[in-house]
């Protein structure tokens, strides 16, 4: 879909956003956003799940980037 011009994209019935502008942070903030209620109630819970993709993402992205063979390369957030 990087490749399709808007009018392509919009005849596919599809909303296109450009990788660069949807971080993995906003990925991630929407995942959490979506747990049911009684676990975003627990404080505790969603407060380490941050800590830990902060601690962890990055460097695993890295890594995966410069060390493993993707067979099909994709963006940061997927």
């Amino acid at each position: 879909m990087s490749e399709a011009s808007p009018a392509t994209i919009s005849r596919c019935g599809m909303v296109y956003m450009d990788p660069k502008a949807l971080l993995p942070s906003h990925v991630y903030y929407h995942y959490v956003n979506s747990f049911p209620q009684a676990i975003k109630a627990e404080k505790e819970v969603t407060i380490r799940l941050e800590e830990l993709f902060e601690y962890f993402f990055v460097d695993c992205l890295y890594m995966m980037r410069k060390e493993c063979k993707q067979l099909v390369v994709t963006s940061e957030n997927n």
